[in-house]
This record gives structure tokens, C-alpha cells and sequence, in this order.
């Protein structure tokens, strides 16, 4: 038995270094963009540089741009045709439309920006717990759902709901995911049984809002490939879908292996997300817990490297996904860019 279990793990692992392996790291990487929001169906990216670039739906750059600071940090989506830059240690606001800039804070660029809420409070992790950047009064959530770690200072995925709840999720390799959920109206931690879903097994990769739940995508890579989505209605999980090398796999090259489980987005009452395997989309309403519910859309030739953050012998290379109001998916693959996909075909943009 021991022998079969150490044999699953080697073709787990050969499996998953050998689709790394034909995606080779470009041999100069230019200012990649750090990060993108969309607004309607402008794709607006940051780079490293500081400049704030815009692209059509189709991927073809737009004359709109403005330098902002020495460094881009983040983008985020504000209320209307503004935006909120991270970048050169302050918070920018940003009006799309005329293009002018304001700095409404400071914040240190090693202090990642989370989000802005409905009365326009900034909020950001620091090294303890989740940071009213205005104040500078620190919350610290009193408890963990994993007994290795409460918190980390930055973590791995964050959403702000409708209803003004900031859902923080964290990931810490083979040592797992963590989720806090802060109210921003009553300015407290509230408790989500996180710990007694199979979430907790892994770190914790998205978030996305359907009506008047949450869904959070999980995805690990130690030894063996595992991933899950998650449902949370009101606050109480409920699977979605889980995948392992052990059960509920998807087979490619004769080979099977647990979907490793990136981004997740919803749009026109389905699913979508990514994986080693490629982007899926599965409808809402049908059966999700059966991996073969999912249909594959296409499958970006990304580029891996040893070492890479959440990569480890696997190319899990898409930090973000979402979509423009014509229907175009746009992601972010920290060796590559900001790609869009039309339906039929995959663009990087230039």
C-alpha cells in the first residue's frame, strides 16, 4: 500500500513538472503589467513602471495613459468610471474618463491595498491584521482556523461583498489556507466555519459573488495536485467542487491528476476557472461537483518557472480573471501579462 501511494505521488509529480517543462521562461521579460480592472469594456493595466495603459475588449492598446509614480503596485475597482491605484507608496483615485488623478493616501508599497468600502475607508494588511489605512488602527482577528498560522501580511486573495463584508483568504503551501471575514460596518471580525470544509487543506486562491453568496477558489500542489470551489451561503460552506489525485481527477496524456485550482469568476450564470489543465466554465444549475461538468474553453501556452510563487512543479500561472461587459476574458499570468480571449482566440497584450 505504502509503495502504490509513494508510486501515485512520482506520477503525480512527473505529470505536472512535465506540462511545466514545454513552457519554457521567456528569455527577457519587459515591463510585464502588474495588475488590471475593467471598467465596462476598458481593460485599464498597471505596470511596474507606474503607468496606467487602456486596451479595448479586443486587446488593441487605446491612446489613454498616464503616469502615475515610480511603481505600480495594484488596481482596484472604485464606484463608476474611477479607479484606485497602489502605486509609488500612495492611493490614487483615478477618473477614466477625464484621466485626472488624485492621492487621497499613503500607504508603503509593501503594504498591499485590499480595498475601498461604500463610505470610502481604505483598507489594507499589514504584518498583524487588516488596517484602516486612514486611522492607522489595526484589527486582529481573536481567533484561526488553522492552527499553524492566523496571519499572514499579504494575503492571497480578497473581495469586498455587496453587503460591505472584506473576505480575506490566505495561502501557505502544504501548510493550507486561512480565511478571515471582516464587517466593515460594525468593524469586526465575524466567524465563517471555514475549518470543517476541505477548503482549509489548501491556500486559498480567489473569490467571486454570485446574487448573495461567495464562492472561493482553493488549489495546492505538495507531492500531489488538489483543488476545490466552495459556496458560502450565508457564511456556511457548502462544496461545490473538489478534485485530487485520488478522486474526481481529470485524465490528460493518459496521465490523472487533482485539478489545480486557480482564479474563479462567475459570469452569464456560470462558472469559470482556471487550472494546469486550462480555463473551464461550468453552467450554475447543472452538476459541478462532477469535474466532467466542466467544459474546457481553451488552453493558454503559459509560461513557467522554477521557484514561481504557488507553481511548485506545476504551471499555475493565472493570479486573475475577469470579464468586460461584451463577454471578453481577460487574465493575468505573472510570466506573460494581461491576455484576452474572445471566444476563440487568446491575445497577449502588447
Amino acid at each position: 500500500m505504502k509503495v502504490n501511494f509513494l508510486l501515485a505521488m512520482l506520477l503525480s509529480w512527473r505529470f505536472a513538472v512535465g506540462q511545466a517543462q514545454h513552457r519554457p521562461a521567456p528569455q527577457k521579460t519587459p515591463t510585464l503589467r502588474q495588475d488590471f480592472v475593467i471598467v465596462q469594456n476598458t481593460i485599464w493595466t498597471l505596470n511596474k513602471r507606474g503607468d496606467l495603459l487602456a486596451f479595448s475588449s479586443e486587446g488593441a492598446a487605446l491612446p489613454q495613459k498616464i503616469h502615475l509614480a515610480s511603481s505600480g503596485v495594484s488596481l482596484h475597482v472604485a464606484e463608476g468610471d474611477t479607479i484606485l491605484a497602489h502605486a509609488g507608496g500612495k492611493v490614487i483615485v483615478v477618473n477614466t474618463r477625464t484621466l485626472a488623478s488624485k492621492v487621497v493616501a499613503s500607504l508603503p508599497d509593501s503594504v498591499p491595498l485590499l480595498a475601498r468600502d461604500k463610505r470610502r475607508r481604505l483598507w489594507a494588511a499589514d504584518d498583524k491584521g487588516l488596517m484602516q489605512v486612514a486611522t492607522g488602527q489595526t484589527y486582529v482577528p481573536d481567533s484561526t482556523q488553522n492552527r499553524y498560522y492566523k496571519w499572514l501580511p499579504e494575503p492571497s486573495a480578497s473581495l469586498l461583498d455587496a453587503s460591505g463584508r472584506l473576505w480575506i483568504g490566505f495561502g501557505m503551501g502544504e501548510w493550507g489556507g486561512n480565511l478571515h471575514v471582516f464587517n466593515t460596518e460594525t468593524q469586526r471580525f465575524e466567524y465563517v466555519d471555514f475549518r470543517k470544509s476541505e477548503a482549509c487543506l489548501a491556500p486559498v486562491k480567489s473569490f467571486c459573488q454570485v446574487a448573495d453568496q461567495v464562492y472561493m477558489s482553493c488549489g495546492v500542489m505538495h507531492f500531489l495536485t488538489f483543488g476545490c470551489i466552495t459556496r458560502f451561503a450565508a457564511e456556511q460552506p457548502k462544496p461545490v467542487l473538489t478534485s485530487s489525485y485520488e478522486r474526481n481527477y481529470r485524465t490528460v496524456d493518459g496521465q490523472h491528476a487533482g485539478e489545480y485550482l486557480g482564479p474563479v469568476v462567475y459570469a452569464n450564470k456560470a462558472l469559470y476557472y482556471y487550472s494546469q489543465n486550462g480555463v473551464f466554465k461550468g453552467e450554475l444549475g447543472s452538476n459541478l461537483a462532477k469535474v466532467e461538468n466542466w467544459k474546457l474553453l481553451f488552453k493558454p501556452r503559459l509560461h513557467w518557472t522554477s521557484g514561481q510563487r504557488d507553481a511548485i512543479g506545476s504551471p499555475i500561472n493565472v493570479q486573475k480573471m475577469a470579464f468586460t461587459m461584451d463577454g471578453k476574458l481577460v487574465l493575468l499570468a505573472p510570466n506573460d501579462g494581461i491576455g484576452v480571449w474572445n471566444g476563440s482566440t487568446f491575445k497577449i497584450l502588447d
